[in-house]
């Protein structure tokens, strides 16, 4: 899993993490991005 940083204060771009993974462990790790960085964007999910 890749996390860049998108500006001082505010959101990451999110790259190679299994978001069709619904495991708690999975869930847990999205939950904790999202909490420290507000605002995340996933990249280069297949759809």
């Amino acid at each position: 899993m890749e996390v860049k940083l998108l500006s001082g204060a505010l959101g990451a771009e999110i790259k190679g993490i299994d978001l069709t993974d619904v495991s708690d462990k999975n869930f847990k790790k999205i939950n904790d991005l999202l909490l420290e960085y507000k605002v995340i964007f996933f990249r280069d999910h297949p759809q």
